[in-house]
């Protein structure tokens, strides 16, 4: 991140000030804690966590002590030593200073290593008396115990740049030191070394002034000038500190560019992001003065911690408002500077679900009055969630799958492409019409609908092909509504719905009986290339062809067979993996998708994809309740996925299931025995507490649509 100082307004004299402050100078003296049992290597980091859900510009800052100046902890050695390493390789570029800033560095030098860090960390430091070679005079050296190097110290070494850079080999904290111009009144930066540096090359502020140190920041101009104020009025022996926070897509401490996005600069998003190098960076900041020199002290060490961390206890949704909240506050501009839109990413993962259709459609195909009901906005279905702002509904069809990027067949919030963490495919299948709608849109399908009830309220005889769920339904429905209406369905099985257990069949064919609907099993339909002439013949009779020779007559015909699973977008990724059925994406003998117990694809390539529904082959039977459950295990497993978990929950098949209507009110919850359990007689509960209109209402309620008057149902 930029080299941000952010300080309260406090106004001053600044000439009067600096008076009292060197009348003070010569009588300070720091009184520093020393810590004599301290083990840096048992001493973990600090945990830092100051994101905030709306970002404000201020200084925001706490007291500190002197004792408090440098921060130790097990991270220490191995941070000065790639401090070391960066040094050497990058030498000018992380630390220097102007002829102005020799006095204060040496200042520096002389108290960090002469004074505070051996009376802070004895155990750490230590200073040492050596006789020179003429045993005419004696030579302080500074020790470090950690590392086991040695400097000078008494005298210092002669060059302003070496000590710098022994500064930065000593301490993981990266030091600014700023000196107040006399004619202006302003802070240069007159020497640094710094080796952590976040979206800046801290090179290019030597010698400037704070506003030019802090031109790429937005809303600088709102504390510019009661930063210098501040700054003017710090009186000797006074600590504070801050923190400031940003996430970066890696996990590099040297980071001159690529974490800020500045005025001019191409946004360009990377399109698959690595979550396990992303990294939560955090600073704390100290600011104090030296008394000698006067010199402004900005020292920052920096913290970095795994997104994983964050989330393992249970700030993800905390870190993921603070990112939104960047957008928010007195410096909107925050959000594309922090790089919101590039780096930020990372915070929240994507979780995409393709699918979104309806079910119960072929009852609003048939009894009028009530097929506007059928098609309920989704602009509310996550209005009840606790974080509803990051819940978005894409209108579109999904027309292809790669492993981290869906692409649309139109524009949504200006791209075709949506690149995610996890994805979970939900398309479920396709039926014969009327199950599945020829338009996208609500006021087509309502009048497509119209059309097909006019059309069926016209035939005398009506001939439904298929015994499933949706042909038995319609067959009830039909004869209940019309009963001087012929019905008559077709099925190429003499059991009705031969997933489930006999009963169920023996139960419809009960309810044929009772109604009046004509049954005809053990053939299948023969289907014209061009589908039955319902609405093109007149309102004449037709034939119908089964396979076994016989002929039926009907003025209207309904297809009721087979699912047709909607995989059709996933042919790019079937593309990429193995040719072998094993592991194939779809299984071509029926085209759903192969999944594991955890709904995660069977291919090992894709563990971030999940299949739940009618269009996973989970070995479950195709009804809402396994899918409800499907729902749950893949959500399960993908949050213990963001986390940095395994997925463990796992799906078990429960024996088949389904609450079938066989009439307007008439109703059953049937299930399969469980074999497992014992049992050997199917569950039964038979209803006649059903509604025409299937209760639709109460499916708007619950997506969140809040209805006051049944004209609404018409939007």
């Amino acid at each position: 991140m930029a080299f941000l100082l952010v300080f309260v307004l406090i106004l001053t004299i600044i000439a009067g000030t600096i008076a009292r402050q060197n009348s003070e100078a010569s009588e300070w003296k720091p009184k520093i804690e020393p810590l004599n049992d301290f083990d840096w290597r048992a001493t973990p980091p600090m945990k830092l966590r100051p994101f905030k859900p709306t970002y404000h510009i201020t200084m925001a800052i706490q007291n500190s002590t002197p004792s408090d100046l440098i921060v130790m902890d097990n991270n220490y050695l191995e941070r000065v030593t790639t401090r070391r390493n960066i040094m050497a390789e990058y030498t000018s570029a992380v630390y220097g200073t102007v002829s102005s800033g020799h006095a204060p560095v040496k200042e520096l030098y002389t108290y960090l290593l002469g004074t505070y860090l051996p009376a802070r960390y004895p155990t750490m430091f230590g200073l040492t008396q050596v006789e020179t070679a003429t045993h005419s005079t004696s030579q302080t050296l500074f020790r470090n115990i950690v590392t086991g190097r040695t400097y000078p110290l008494s005298p210092p070494p002669p060059d302003p740049s070496e000590m710098l850079k022994i500064l930065g080999e000593t301490v993981e904290d990266d030091l600014f030191l700023l000196l107040q111009d006399r004619d202006s009144g302003e802070h240069r930066a007159v020497a640094f070394v710094c080796c952590h540096p976040a979206g800046f090359d801290p090179s290019e502020k030597l010698g400037k002034r704070l506003a030019e140190i802090h031109g790429p920041v937005p809303a600088y101009e709102k504390i510019g000038a009661s930063m210098e104020r501040y700054f003017a009025r710090l009186e000797v022996g006074r600590s504070v500190k801050r923190t400031n926070w940003s996430i970066q897509t890696h996990p590099n401490l040297y980071a001159p560019s690529g974490n800020h996005v500045h005025v001019g600069e191409k946004v360009e998003e990377e399109q698959e992001i690595d979550v396990e190098k992303a990294r939560f960076r955090t600073e704390l900041q100290t600011l104090t003065r030296l008394s000698r020199t006067q010199a402004i002290l900005f020292s920052f060490k920096t913290y970095m911690y795994t997104l994983g961390e964050i989330k393992r206890e249970g700030l993800g949704p905390d870190l993921a408002d603070a990112v939104e909240g960047l957008k928010a506050g007195n410096a909107p501009g925050m959000w594309v500077y922090k790089g919101g839109k590039v780096n930020m990413a990372a915070a929240l993962r994507n979780v995409v679900v393709v699918g979104g259709s309806y079910v119960g459609v072929p009852r609003f195909a048939i009894s009028p009055g009530h097929e506007h009901k059928a098609f309920i906005p989704l602009s509310a279905v996550f209005a009840g969630a606790p974080d509803a702002p990051r819940h978005q509904v894409a209108r579109a069809r999904a027309v292809s799958l790669q492993p981290h990027t869906l692409t649309l067949d139109r524009e949504w919030q200006g791209s075709r492409t949506i690149p995610f963490d996890f994805l979970v495919v939900a398309t479920g299948t396709r039926l014969a019409a009327p199950g599945t709608m020829p338009d996208d849109d609500k006021p087509p399908s309502v009048r497509y609908l119209q059309t097909y009830q006019s059309g069926i309220k016209s035939a005398r005889s009506v001939v439904i092909i298929g015994g499933g769920a949706v042909g038995v339904q319609m067959a009830c429905d039909l004869k209940e509504l019309y009963p001087a209406k012929e019905v008559t369905l077709v099925h190429s099985r003499a059991h009705l719905m031969p997933v489930y257990h006999e009963g169920l069949s023996n139960l419809i064919k009960a309810r044929f009986a009772e109604l009046g609907v004509k049954l005809v099993t053990g053939s299948r339909v023969v289907v014209p290339p061009g589908g039955f002439p319902n609405n093109s013949n007149g309102g004449k009779p037709f034939d119908i062809q089964l396979q076994d020779g016989r002929t039926l007559s009907a003025e209207f015909a309904i297809q009721a067979t087979g699912q047709t699973p909607n995989n059709q977008f996933l042919e790019g990724l079937e593309n990429e993996s193995s040719s072998s059925l094993s592991e194939s994406v779809v299984n071509p003998r029926n085209g759903f998708v192969r999944v594991l117990p955890t709904m995660q694809f069977r291919d090992p390539r894709y563990p971030h994809l999940f299949a739940v529904g009618d269009i996973a082959d989970s070995g479950a039977h195709k009804a809402a309740r396994p899918g409800a459950v499907q729902a749950a295990v893949a959500a399960r497993n993908i949050a213990a996925l963001v986390v940095g978990g395994e997925p463990t929950e796992r799906l078990s098949v429960a024996p088949a299931g389904i609450h079938l209507t066989l009439g307007l009110t008439r109703n059953v919850i049937f299930r399969n025995p469980n074999t497992a359990a014992g049992d050997t007689e199917p569950f039964v509960n038979l209803k006649d507490d059903g509604r025409e209109d299937m209760g639709i209402e109460g499916v708007w309620v619950r997506r969140g649509v809040v209805v006051t008057s049944p004209q609404e149902y018409h939007l």
